[in-house]
């Protein structure tokens, strides 16, 4: 069972911690330079490479003793990855050189430790499962289509896919201690920050546009469905923290107006998906901290649904009703973009039936489409991530990423119900929320296959599993480490 004793790692003195008043300061270096295009200001490209250089540098020296630094430098930096390329040589760019720099710490402080590389934590063997299936994914691709298949942009999603349980293992295995684990979480918060100002921005200059593609919010992504991705998995923290700590006046002064901003940036991404995922991701944190507010929460979240039908994508609600054309003679039809991802959908369910073990391949989906649709639909992305892994991956991909969440969510609810520190049951909180914002996020796009998007749902994970997890052998107690909640798998 969790800690039940106060620890020193509570939420007060965490804003007192002198380790992370440093890397906030290295962070505000960062971000200084990183913020500017939010105003559409351009640095000398030999300023911005510079300051990225000389930080990237300095984590990186210091992240073969200690990687704090450089996690919180790739907390803050992946997100914005396609604003701020950072072109070096040879197509290598900024995202590139943060990936082999958290290998290679990894790597060393692993030698350094005499650890194993992958050492055991909570459903750490599960992620390591899906990422084996996701390369088996690749040679079944091989197979059917030839080694051509994966160069070119196919190996470039592939990489992108795969970097993210790379970013995922190395986190788990850097964090060194409850306190660390925490301050991750501020970096965290402080990405989503910049993230929202980006979209804050963009707002400002797109609000009085006549139309709702002019004024759909692209943000950092660059895709208004990613950003909205974005906005509903980093915004958990912040919920948390409103939960938790209703009764404080800062809340109101400072949480409070975050949310109501993120409201206002989330509802111009024009992405039900997202809609309902931070609706449905909001009940799950009211669950976590409470009875009393989890009622409340279902409440005020039939009534929005009710308010406001439009919560709910078209597409979902044409699935429930079975309706899979178009009703032309009524004049009742549905939005072109909901039809297509139906007939997508489908697409995608009839090649997992054909192959529901191995699926088509990894990238299959786009190539084999037009086999299985009676109408030409240019989308190559069939807007679920479930079906895309089933349709390329096979069923054991979709069953292995439902435990993940499922074991996350457990976790996470122990953490919120009985850890003594209360910055922990935020932690706990946030978990709730943002495992259950990407599950349903998920059922409406593609949204766990680019680290840019998906970042704050692989920290949480990472937190929420050393916070839950037993110490390595020969380690001694470290302040504010609850014991494990449950069995590891």
């Amino acid at each position: 069972m969790v800690d039940s004793t106060p620890q020193a790692g509570a939420y007060p003195a965490l804003l007192t911690d002198p380790v992370l008043r440093r890397a906030l300061l290295m962070l505000a270096v960062l971000s200084s330079v990183l913020v500017t295009g939010a105003f559409g200001i351009e640095l000398p490209t030999a300023v911005s490479l510079g300051v990225f250089a000389v930080l990237g540098l300095i984590a990186t020296v210091r992240a073969f003793t200690d990687a704090e630094w450089l996690l919180a430098f790739a907390i803050v930096y992946i997100p914005l990855n396609k604003v701020f390329v950072f072109e070096v040589f040879g197509g290598l760019n900024g995202t590139n050189l943060v990936l082999i720099a958290v290998t290679l710490a990894w790597i060393v402080q692993a030698m350094r430790r005499r650890e194993p590389l992958f050492r055991h934590f909570p459903f750490s063997r599960t992620m390591g499962a899906l990422a084996i299936w996701s390369f088996v994914s690749v040679i079944v691709a091989i197979i059917s289509f030839g080694p051509s298949f994966m160069t070119g942009d196919n190996l470039l999603a592939f990489k992108e896919f795969i970097s993210q349980f790379l970013l995922f293992f190395a986190m788990l295995n850097l964090i060194r201690g409850g306190a660390t684990a925490r301050r991750m979480i501020i970096y965290l918060m402080v990405a989503f920050l910049i993230v929202m100002l980006f979209g804050f921005s963009e707002w400002l200059d797109k609000r009085d546009a006549h139309s709702m593609e002019a004024s759909r919010l692209m943000g950092p992504q660059q895709q208004p469905n990613d950003f909205g991705a974005f906005l509903v998995y980093g915004s958990g923290p912040f919920i948390g923290m409103a939960l938790t700590f209703m009764t404080r006046p800062w809340v109101y002064m400072f949480d409070l107006p975050i949310l109501l901003v993120l409201a206002r940036i989330l509802v111009s991404t024009f992405s039900r998906g997202a809609y309902l995922g931070l609706l449905l991701g909001g009940v799950a944190a009211a669950w976590g901290r409470g009875r009393r507010l989890f009622i409340a929460g279902i409440f005020l979240a039939a009534v929005a649904v009710v308010a406001m039908p439009s919560l709910i994508p078209e597409s979902a609600m044409a699935r429930l009703e079975q309706t899979t054309s178009r009703k032309s003679e009524t004049g009742n039809a549905l939005e072109s973009s909901a039809e297509a991802r139906l007939i997508l959908w489908q697409a995608a369910l009839e090649m997992t039936i054909e192959d529901p073990i191995l699926g088509k391949g990894f990238k299959a989906f786009p190539v084999l489409k037009h086999n299985y649709t009676t109408t030409d639909v240019p989308e190559t992305d069939n807007h679920n991530m479930y079906l895309y892994l089933s349709s390329q991956m096979g069923v054991p991909a979709v069953l292995l990423l439902v435990l993940v969440y499922l074991r996350a969510y457990l976790y996470s609810v122990r953490l919120a119900r009985a850890a003594a520190d209360p910055f922990v049951r935020v932690i706990g909180i946030a978990g709730l929320c943002t495992v259950v914002g990407v599950f349903v996020t998920n059922i409406f796009g593609s949204r766990l296959t680019d680290a840019a998007v998906s970042m704050p749902f692989w920290v949480m994970l990472a937190v929420v599993a050393n916070l839950s997890a037993d110490r390595p052998p020969g380690e001694s107690p470290r302040p504010g480490d609850p014991a494990p909640a449950l069995p590891t798998a």
